[in-house]
């Protein structure tokens, strides 16, 4: 499934804001425009649909500091994903106690929007004045007692699941979505270091399972293999052989590097930081089975310019298979990935709050005409387009 819309009230800077992201998806806006707002927000409404809600804000400093401004009691979440044959809308909100400090769950809703009636129940779960309620499905119908649920957590978190096509849809979107940040390449990570030899296929929002990700992929999927080998030829004037994985010690695998130029493999503790980087992104955006959506934070630090075409044309090929967004501030890598026609999203800050939108439409053509979107972006135009 695919988001179409996201709507949030009273969280930071995004008093209130409604994004609409297309296949391939570029955020820009100068520091503290609220880009990353937005994608932390996102990031623990996810965190929330899996339970770990009061876990998150414990961690990240509480509820109070996340509120708009001081001036309001309540984040609000709402959103739709589509697919070719279904629809759905999730939404909550958090009501913050500001005498004892504390929050509950105030309202959450999952409806299926579909016009199919194979696709019912229409209405999956309704929580109203802290007592859900479910008005159709067969599994889950009538009210709970309030001790059933706690409602520091959002209650599709805790419901069993329900044999339903858009609920299962909504459950593999939460579970997949997934977001790069942080992803630590520094001499003493971990991600250096050999890796335990098991089947994996997807990248960790921290990065640090490359290695197996690799083996696992390079090693079975010839297009995958295809797809890293041409982009480490691109990126390395045709120096690159291949990828090796020989054996380490404790049934451990290693990752090297063959260059032409080199008579020994290259390991990882040899490897640039920019390497890794660059490998790291081509096994997210090369990736077969990709999650539902991949959101990459600022993916040019660290990155060689001439790498930087390379990650244009794989986000946009992976934009075909998934949803794909790119948050920078890379004039180069926005001149790169403007050829394919993403969806701009720029945002600004006004008085502490965040504006969005997405600039496309005749006005951005009749800049594109003169500029490049890179240019654009450093001339401060698109802001005018707010």
């Amino acid at each position: 499934m695919q988001l179409l819309n996201l709507n949030i009230e009273g969280y930071r800077s995004l008093k209130n804001i409604t994004w609409h992201p297309g296949k391939l998806n570029v955020l820009i806006g100068p520091n503290g425009s609220g880009k990353s707002n937005l994608i932390k927000a996102l990031s623990l409404m996810v965190e929330a649909c899996k339970g770990k809600l009061y876990e998150t804000l414990v961690n990240t400093g509480g509820v109070y500091p996340l509120l708009w401004d001081g001036q309001v009691d309540t984040i609000k979440w709402n959103l739709e994903l589509v697919s070719d044959d279904k629809s759905l809308e999730y939404g909550f909100s958090l009501k913050y106690r500001l005498k004892s400090g504390t929050y509950f769950i105030q309202k959450e809703t999952l409806k299926n929007k579909s016009d199919k009636k194979e696709l019912l129940p229409s209405e999956l779960l309704e929580l109203n004045k802290k007592v859900p309620v479910d008005l159709s499905s067969p599994l889950y119908s009538g009210e709970y007692s309030e001790g059933k649920y706690s409602f520091t957590e959002t209650i599709y978190s805790q419901m069993s699941p329900v044999e339903d096509q858009v609920y299962r849809a909504f459950r593999r979107w939460i579970n997949e979505i997934t977001l790069y940040h942080d992803m630590p390449v520094g001499e003493n990570a971990p991600i250096r270091r050999s890796s335990l030899l098991r089947v994996e296929k997807k990248v960790s929002s921290d990065g640090q399972n490359l290695i197996p990700v690799l083996h696992t992929l390079y090693s079975s999927n010839r297009d995958f293999k295809s797809d890293i080998d041409m982009a480490m030829n691109a990126a390395f004037d045709s120096e690159f052989v291949e990828l090796v994985f020989p054996p380490a010690e404790d049934q451990r695998i290693q990752l090297k590097i063959i260059w032409k130029s080199m008579k020994r493999p290259q390991g990882m503790a040899d490897l640039s930081d920019g390497t890794i980087k660059y490998l790291l992104l081509l096994a997210i955006l090369a990736n077969p089975e990709p999650p539902a959506m991949i959101i990459i934070d600022e993916p040019e630090n660290g990155l060689h310019p001439a790498m930087l075409p390379v990650i244009a044309e794989y986000a946009y090929a992976a934009s075909e298979r998934t949803q794909i967004v790119l948050s920078t501030h890379s004039a180069e890598l926005l001149n790169c990935i403007g050829e394919f026609n993403p969806t701009v999203t720029v945002f600004k800050n006004e008085s502490g709050e965040t504006n969005l939108k997405n600039c496309d439409g005749a006005e951005l053509e009749r800049w594109l005409q003169k500029y490049t979107l890179g240019k654009l972006f450093l001339s401060g135009n698109l802001e005018e387009l707010l």
